[in-house]
């Protein structure tokens, strides 16, 4: 019920007359006769001390007995609609406004007598301005180097002199990481590592950018060297700014040459990881299939939760060459591009519930063709909602192809099947790839792309940024690297972050030309994305720490926020050859 208040005015005294003597009256309210307009207030046979209200313009009479005073106007507040309402993000080029626009409305008095005000508690100076123009308040965020980022809450309020209406808007400002500055870098290598180990031949970060999952797929297991080959993984974890090793995670039934690391991956908040064993698998007629294991945290220890396999996959199968885990660890994509033996290729879709996975589905392309590996390259959505996997062999001409999935319920369907609007042969579109967080960007690397007759550089590679609106994808983007070399492999491995602002491209064959001859050291490439534009904003070539064969950037994986890259070398030989390091960059 709207709050009401009384203005006492005296005056307006009208003829005698009781009200029972009249008609006009519409009820009563607590004993008080009501009337539709003041015309219809009795003029005879009134006693003292009657009382009437006249709806029509919000006033109390009252009799003395031979005519009627108007003694009260009974005020209703006005009410108060803001525009924008709710929470605000303020653009972050310290120039563009918010316009809000508020709009009151009251029963008894006429919306142009309205007066409109504001409140701020207290924060907002750090990160705007504020101007008004009667209903109308322009916010004009500060710049980065002006502002202390955060949120801020304004009340507007609207008022008839008497009462108001109020409303609240809340502001955020937060600014992104700055890649154009140099940034932090941290080189991390596991705390056993050996010869031949090729630590970071595939690496993960968590979305939140506290915690990352490395790959040594020909690490040998033990000391002893029993199980030559087997794989493991490691998990870092960051800590006060500093990573650390927290973990070394391995099979519980690890055999020589499984593969253990051939690709990881890990949840947003770090509670899930699992392992990709490409020639692992056991069972008869199903030797060495693939296998994917799946660990949990609890604090700091990790445990192997689920060994996962694909009781319908042949015999060198690759299953779990490529795999992918979704935010909150509900969902696995795992690929299995030698799926039978014409290699079509095929995704698995498996779910967890409580503590068991289970198979949801296996995906293949609408058409397949033989050796296309369609899920040479998997990648899941933060939201499990969609799934992109790619066919970089497709066509005998190895042109390559890149499918996006979407889920309905616990069924997946085939959404859309594209290519680079510049497709040459060779160019094997589908090497690396990513989705963002709500499926909206899909990154694809195609790293023998050579420009085309306008741009001979031979296998310098590529990527590509492609759109999703409703259900139509369309390329937004095509990304080179500034200094492109001929056989870079730029594009080999890609990633984006969960809103498909930034991006990172890895070239692990890049060389840095005449200034840096050091073959294949490698280097990573960041991206930004403002509007549909996407700009190169850093090389990351590791400081001059690299050395000939590292190959850096081979494999790549951004943050959620696009805060934090992790980029590997697999060839670094600080531990031994071919060891493997990786290294932290962050914004």
């Amino acid at each position: 019920m709207a709050e009401t208040k009384a203005r006492f005015i005296a005056g307006n005294f009208t003829t005698a007359g009781k009200p029972s003597d009249v008609t006009g009256a519409t009820g009563s309210s607590q004993g008080m006769a009501v009337y539709s307009t003041v015309d219809n207030l009795p003029t005879t046979n009134l006693t003292s001390g009657d009382q009437a209200y006249v709806s029509s313009s919000n006033r109390l009479y009252i009799s003395n007995g031979s005519g009627w005073y108007n003694v009260a106007l009974i005020n209703a507040s006005p009410s108060l609609t803001i525009s924008p309402s709710g929470t605000v993000t303020l653009a972050i080029d310290g120039s563009t406004p918010t316009v809000i626009t508020l709009t009151g409305a009251d029963s008894d008095t006429a919306n142009q007598n309205l007066t409109y005000s504001v409140e701020s508690d207290g924060s907002f100076a750090n990160i705007a301005t504020l101007s008004q123009d009667s209903s109308v308040f322009t916010v004009t965020p500060l710049s980065e180097a002006a502002s202390t980022p955060g949120t801020s809450t304004l009340t507007f309020k609207v008022s008839d002199g008497i009462a108001f209406g109020s409303g609240t808007t809340q502001f955020s400002l937060t600014f992104g990481p700055d890649w154009t500055q140099s940034p932090t870098q941290t080189a991390i290598r596991p705390s056993d590592g050996g010869a031949d180990d090729y630590f970071g031949y595939s690496a993960k970060i968590s979305k939140n950018g506290e915690y990352a999952i490395v790959g040594a797929n020909q690490e040998d297991y033990d000391a002893g060297n029993t199980r030559p080959n087997a794989g493991a993984a490691y998990i870092f974890v960051k800590s006060g700014g500093s990573w650390s090793q927290q973990a070394k995670l391995q099979a519980s039934d690890a055999l020589s040459a499984d593969g253990f690391g051939i690709d990881v991956a890990i949840s947003e908040d770090g509670t899930y990881a699992i392992v990709g064993a490409n020639y692992g698998g056991t069972g008869s007629g199903n030797d060495n299939h693939g296998s994917v294991y799946v660990f949990i945290r609890s604090g700091t220890t990790w445990t192997q939760q689920q060994e996962i396999n694909a009781g319908d996959a042949q015999e060198g199968a690759q299953f779990g060459q490529s795999i992918d885990i979704n935010a909150d660890g509900s969902y696995i994509a795992i690929g299995t591009p030698y799926w039978n033996s014409s290699n079509y290729g095929a995704v698995y879709v498996w779910t967890r519930s409580g503590t068991t996975w289970s198979q949801q589905q296996r995906i293949q392309q609408s058409s397949p063709g033989a050796n296309d590996q369609f899920g040479f390259t998997t990648r899941i959505s933060d939201n499990g909602d969609y799934i992109m996997a790619t066919a970089p062999y497709k066509y005998s001409t190895d042109r390559g192809m890149c499918f996006v999935w979407i889920r309905s319920g616990t069924t997946w369907t085939e959404q859309a099947s594209f290519q680079s609007t510049d497709i040459e042969n060779e160019d094997r579109l589908g090497f690396g790839g990513d989705i963002s967080g709500d499926g909206q960007y899909v990154i694809v690397g195609s790293s023998w792309e050579d420009g085309g007759s306008g741009n001979p550089i031979d296998r310098a590679g590529a990527a590509y940024i492609f759109l999703r609106t409703g259900t139509s994808w369309a390329q937004q983007a095509k990304l080179v690297a500034s200094d492109a070399g001929q056989t870079d492999s730029f594009g080999y491995r890609c990633s984006i972050s969960t809103d498909g602002s930034f991006a990172v491209v890895g070239a692990g064959l890049e060389d840095g030309g005449a200034g840096d001859p050091k073959q294949f050291h490698g280097a990573a490439y960041v991206y930004t994305r403002d509007g549909t534009t996407w700009t190169q904003a850093r090389k990351l070539d590791a400081g001059g720490l690299l050395d000939v064969r590292d190959y850096l950037g081979e494999t790549v994986d951004i943050s959620g926020d696009g805060s934090v890259v992790i980029a590997t070398a697999r060839g670094d030989d600080d531990n031994g050859t071919d060891a493997g390091a990786s290294y932290f960059f962050e914004a």
